[in-house]
């Protein structure tokens, strides 16, 4: 077992597809360079662009409404595409996303969109637009658009994922235009929707990526496979070494797997975080490792180690030593206390001179927790002597406990 796991390891960092994937997970889109490549305005504002120019309307809003099962037997000509259509019943208001107004033939018609980008549906929304609009309903489109294709409070909506845009509205669009600016612009956008370095929520998976996450599943699937992890302590101490080293090229490797995994969850080709998370394996730990989960604990145990190590340490020499991460919230503090967001840190009775554990293994939590972590771990092995030499690994996120 262990000679087969360390052929795979060995395979894996000279690998040409895993080298392939670090290319495609480092470029990133406008979107992703301006900082709203997940922000819902942003995306309403791009798909109402998208339906209304001259170039993609009439063809974009037609294979939108293949895609919800909608037959199209005129000629469409898109009249008006408006962002953030007001609407009042009774006493309730409203903000419709993206609503078209188009003809097909000689019938005026309309589509509402609802779009929700890390968000979900609130105060029945998607019941007040249909009331609204319900005499007309007969040639009225609802819509309700999502990151994973979730339920809607009104059945009169029809739901699809932004997997299902891009497989059925963005893809087959660009083989009907022949516009350069356009064509850059959707393949833009399209990779704003995917899985970056940047950026580790899963909105759709392009073709390309898909290609990518299917080789790797085919030659490396036992790297990432909770049950591999379990068979023994020697081999999953190998993996966790694994999980934390460098491949040849000098790319981290779980930051490399990582997306991966999450991509290959949302397309169902392995198992998912919820399936998979919360093994009951027992780490095995010497007296000189530790385990910590999440970033607040290992701040934590960073400065009550900096304080055994230096008696004559402080709030003030404290603030010097963690100036990114430590500060007073206010004046009132004590002398013998610190608090860093919900952490509390007192000032221990009896200190050591030693920082006795070695090596540390950390367990990422929180939508921030990795970024966060690499952050602090990077600043005090750089910039505090005490912590040079400590081996810190990470536990990925599929073998941690519930």
């Amino acid at each position: 077992m262990a000679e087969d796991i360390n052929k795979l390891i060995e395979n894996f960092k000279q690998s040409k597809t895993v080298k392939a994937l670090d290319n495609y997970l480092s470029e990133m889109s406008m979107m992703e360079i301006l900082g709203v490549d997940r922000d819902e305005n942003a995306h309403s504002n791009f798909l109402a662009w998208l339906f209304g120019n001259e170039v993609t309307g009439k063809e974009a809003c037609r294979l939108l409404l293949k895609s919800i099962n909608k037959e199209v037997s005129s000629p469409i000509l898109v009249k008006k595409v408006i962002r953030e259509y007001f609407i009042q019943h009774d006493n309730q208001k409203g903000r419709i996303d993206i609503m078209i107004e188009y003809n097909e033939g000689e019938t005026g018609k309309r589509i509402i969109i609802e779009n929700k980008v890390l968000s979900t549906e609130h105060n029945k929304q998607t019941e007040l637009y249909y009331k609204v609009f319900e005499k007309e309903a007969a040639t009225t489109s609802f819509v309700f658009l999502t990151m994973s294709g979730a339920e809607t409070e009104c059945d009169k909506f029809k739901i699809i994922s932004y997997q299902d845009l891009l497989d059925k509205v963005l893809i087959p669009l660009t083989t009907k235009i022949s516009d350069i600016y356009t064509l850059l612009r959707i393949a833009d956008y399209i990779k704003a929707l995917g899985i970056r370095y940047s950026q580790d929520e899963v909105m759709a998976v392009d073709p390309c990526f898909r290609g990518l996450l299917t080789s790797l599943n085919n030659e490396f699937s036992d790297l990432y496979n909770p049950e591999m992890w379990k068979r023994d302590d020697e081999t999953l101490k190998r993996l966790i070494e694994f999980w934390n080293s460098s491949t040849c090229e000098g790319m981290e490797v779980r930051d490399i797997l990582r997306p991966a995994i999450k991509a290959l969850s949302a397309l169902n080709m392995t198992k998912t975080t919820e399936d998979t998370k919360g093994t009951t394996y027992q780490y095995k730990v010497k007296e000189s490792e530790i385990v910590i989960g999440g970033k607040n604990a290992l701040f934590k145990w960073f400065v009550e180690q900096y304080i055994s190590k230096h008696h004559d340490a402080n709030i003030e020499a404290l603030q010097l030593s963690f100036p990114a991460f430590l500060h007073r919230k206010n004046n009132s503090i004590r002398d013998t206390k610190l608090t860093n967001n919900h952490i509390v840190i007192n000032f221990p009775k009896n200190r050591y001179s030693e920082i006795d554990k070695k090596r540390i293994y950390i367990c990422q939590t929180g939508w921030d927790g990795p970024a966060m972590m690499s952050r602090l771990i990077k600043y005090v092995k750089e910039n505090i002597p005490d912590f040079k030499d400590i081996e810190i690994l990470e536990i990925p996120e599929f073998l941690q406990k519930k």
